[in-house]
């Protein structure tokens, strides 16, 4: 299959606006990229994912397929357990199942269906699909010896999360998507967790909340969202501090701008804070997704969306 055709794919999909269009066709002529996998191996993932779009990508093949008995149809995606640690592909894969999974059932709903993608990214509507209910309230308690207020609750015998009205949005919901990592990737088996304020800035040192940490960061700033909404706000796939960014970003000199930006993670909060590029006015990247200044700055340096001259 062509590179011709793929680009010809892609501009249909934009112009339908529906990112599965051809998809009979192509399940005929793609080839699959683990040969090893068969067409009835993706029709019986598809059907325990309860996911028509099960290894899909975003070039109209299919990606690689993740084959393993760790993948479990009922609740999470991969085994779970006290004593298995994930790596961050494999937390960033189930994160990115979940978003899947609510953007179907959002197309499902029919009228109900939003025209901003972001507004898919719930963590309150993915704990529903596991059966748990989210409350907010007032207080939570202490934690660490009373030195720090709860700023969460995961109950799995009473199947409910309690939410801290305490602390501003952005730290609520990553403590909800927090919590929603914690139900996927590890056996809580009907037991209470408790956790302090989180917001994405810091990980934790204990494996298990880390990984809680990274799975709430993909689910809340998908990589290929955050992609695109970087490439609407600023017109460019990066940036790299210069005279012109200094201006377009701040209206500075690009030594006026140093004096605020000593480092890479000072640039990339300006960038992940401002809300204009040149004459072009938006929302900031971290209130489009709901996330911290900091936050989202990490994120972009994650994704290598930003770059700070050492020169």
């Amino acid at each position: 299959m062509g590179q011709t055709f793929l680009t010809e794919l892609r501009e249909d999909r934009f112009r339908l606006q529906n990112p599965y269009a051809h998809i009979e066709y192509l399940l005929e002529k793609t080839e699959l990229v683990n040969r090893a996998a068969t067409e009835t191996e993706i029709l019986k993932d598809r059907s325990s994912m309860q996911d028509p779009y099960a290894h899909l990508n975003e070039n109209g093949g299919y990606s690689a397929i993740i084959r393993d008995s760790s993948v479990d149809s009922d609740a999470s995606l991969i085994t779970k357990g006290k004593n298995k640690s994930f790596s961050d592909n494999e937390i960033e894969h189930v994160a990115t199942q979940i978003l899947r999974s609510l953007w179907k059932k959002a197309q499902e709903s029919g009228q109900n269906f939003p025209e901003d993608p972001v507004a898919i990214i719930d963590p309150i509507s993915a704990l529903q699909i596991y059966g748990f209910d989210v409350s907010y309230e007032e207080d939570l308690g202490l934690i660490d010896e009373g030195k720090a207020k709860v700023a969460g609750i995961l109950d799995d015998s009473t199947k409910t999360v309690r939410i801290s009205n305490q602390f501003p949005i952005e730290v609520r919901l990553f403590t909800v998507a927090h919590e929603l990592g914690h139900v996927n990737l590890h056996d809580i088996n009907g037991q209470m967790h408790r956790d302090r304020a989180l917001n994405g800035e810091t990980l934790a040192k204990d494996e298990l909340e880390r990984e809680a940490d990274k799975f709430a960061t993909y689910f809340l700033m998908p990589e290929k969202l955050v992609l695109r909404r970087f490439r609407e706000s600023f017109g460019a796939d990066f940036l790299s501090l210069n005279e012109n960014t200094a201006f377009a970003l701040q209206s500075l000199s690009l030594s006026e701008m140093k004096k605020q930006c000593r480092s890479l993670r000072d640039f990339s909060k300006v960038i992940a804070g401002t809300g204009k590029c040149f004459d072009r006015h938006f929302p900031s990247l971290a209130s489009q997704f709901r996330v911290s200044t900091l936050a989202m700055a990490i994120r972009l340096e994650e994704l290598d969306l930003v770059e700070f001259p050492t020169v």
